[in-house]
């Protein structure tokens, strides 16, 4: 894979510039430039990298966005907010919260148990969206 760089002279793109973008390769791709197989295997190779950065980067993200002292910061034509993502709540010490749970499993049992039946009957309404799984070498 090429690589990829970052600089201080790498500008960041905007709504506009990344629709310019995408507008650009879906052409090429419509146009036989480029095989379309290729251009969803880097697309989805992009994906990965930009995820797996996000995710190790996050740290310093957050300290980073500490030194401008703002709930949201501007910067780079991007706007940072800090905000509380993925909260979670632990209720299992309240006995009247185990209860409900536990009955809402029961009949979550049943549920499953009963679409089942459907399914292997044909009773039941399918769809589904057709697309296509990349799984990049090693």
């Amino acid at each position: 894979m090429n690589e990829i760089i970052l600089s201080e002279q790498f500008v960041v793109p905007t709504k506009a510039d990344v629709a310019n973008q995408t507008a650009s390769l879906v052409a090429q791709v419509q146009e036989g430039e480029i095989n379309p197989m290729r251009a969803y295997a880097i697309m989805a190779a992009l994906e990965k990298v930009a995820s797996d950065v996000k995710k190790q980067i996050m740290e310093q993200v957050l300290t980073e966005h500490e030194r401008y002292g703002e709930k949201t910061t501007k910067v780079y034509g991007a706007t940072f907010e800090r905000c509380e993502v993925g909260v979670k709540y632990d209720y299992s010490e309240d006995k009247e919260w185990r209860m409900l749970q536990e009955n809402i499993e029961a009949i979550r049992v049943e549920q499953k148990a009963r679409e089942l039946i459907l399914k292997e009957t044909g009773r039941c309404g399918k769809s589904s969206t057709t697309s296509v799984k990349v799984t990049l070498a090693k």
